[in-house]
């Protein structure tokens, strides 16, 4: 479903063979100049980003990019921010949480696909919680 409202427009319940789903984008002051190949986006907000695949699954309730410009020809991305909220990697087979991020703030990010470069001004998490074990060959297992 497709909606637009107040400027900004909103997908909502994406799937993809039950591996991925996306309860809703939001794209709020969308421009797209043809000319130069550049997106941008005052911001790009993802709600409930479900991926699962084998013995794991990802779930990311909220993600927001802010400021976001997106140069199609040149195959290079830049945004002031983007802001993750409550992220958590499930292992299935034991239902155990292996990782759990409340929230995370990534500042100045530039990505340049082209090149092979990325850029992040600063990093900022609060109140993380990640499982790590020794597996029997010795090595540090971390997740």
């Amino acid at each position: 479903m497709v909606q637009i409202e107040n400027g900004a427009i909103a997908l909502t319940n994406l799937s993809y063979q039950n591996k991925i789903s996306l309860q809703k984008i939001t794209l709020d002051n969308f421009n797209f100049d043809s000319s130069k190949q550049i997106v941008q986006l005052k911001i790009l907000s993802l709600k409930t980003f479900r991926f699962t695949g084998g013995q794991a699954q990802f779930e990311l309730p909220n993600l927001t990019f802010n400021d976001l410009s997106v140069n199609l020809q040149n195959q290079n991305f830049q945004t002031a921010s983007i802001l993750l909220k409550d992220a958590e990697l499930l292992d299935m087979t034991q239902n155990t949480l292996l990782f759990k991020l409340p929230a995370m703030d990534l500042k100045k990010v530039a990505f340049n696909l082209k090149n092979k470069t990325l850029a992040i001004g600063a990093i900022q998490a609060k109140n993380s919680d990640l499982k790590a074990w020794l597996n029997p060959n010795g090595e540090l297992n971390y997740q």
